[in-house]
């Protein structure tokens, strides 16, 4: 079951494999059904198997995507998980949503008695930092067109997954803008 996420390039002893077994657990999420809302602590990590999740935060009665996670994802409002304080971000199904989760605690116990488990935090938190910053310097830099560009060239499977409006939030445009650049393409 926990096979595949157990997978790493970074060795995990049987003990520690088997630890993790014992505290992860599979859950599903109906479409438009939250795992996290603004105010909540966000006390699990969240590999979505299949399925896709949205982050945002909601600013003057208007929604502001931040994120998406689909499959062989992390999924997590960092801040909020890291520093176990109040989320200012939602996280919610955009589709039926299969995953696993640990509570932050849980792994917090088991990696004070097995440090490699900070390794492969430590290996694995910059992939989702990388792209965090990917998405930040595309959104502040580029045009219009350009980031629309960058989505179909390195997202493209979320175009036809999430509602145009959302995609246009997270593109930092309007949805008539990216409705008249998505029908030119």
């Amino acid at each position: 079951m926990t096979e595949s996420l157990l997978k790493t390039d970074v060795p995990l002893s049987p003990e520690l494999q088997s630890r993790l077994g014992e505290i992860i657990s599979k859950s599903h999420y109906r479409k438009g059904e939250f795992l996290l809302r603004k105010g909540k602590i966000n006390d699990k990590i969240w590999y979505v198997q299949k399925g896709l999740l949205r982050r945002y935060i909601l600013s003057e009665d208007k929604d502001h995507t931040a994120g998406f996670y689909d499959a062989g994802s992390f999924a997590l409002s960092i801040r909020s998980f890291y520093s176990q304080t109040r989320s200012e971000e939602f996280i919610q199904a955009v589709e039926p949503t299969t995953a696993f989760h640990a509570t932050y605690q849980e792994l917090t116990l088991i990696a004070e008695r097995h440090p490699e488990l900070y390794k492969f935090i430590a290996l694995t938190l910059p992939n989702y930092l990388q792209d965090v910053e990917i998405c930040c310097q595309i959104l502040r830099g580029a045009s219009a067109i350009e980031r629309y560009n960058w989505l179909r060239d390195n997202k493209s499977n979320l175009l036809n997954r999430a509602a145009g409006k959302h995609m246009a939030s997270f593109l930092a445009m309007t949805p008539e803008t990216f409705s008249k650049i998505r029908s030119q393409r």
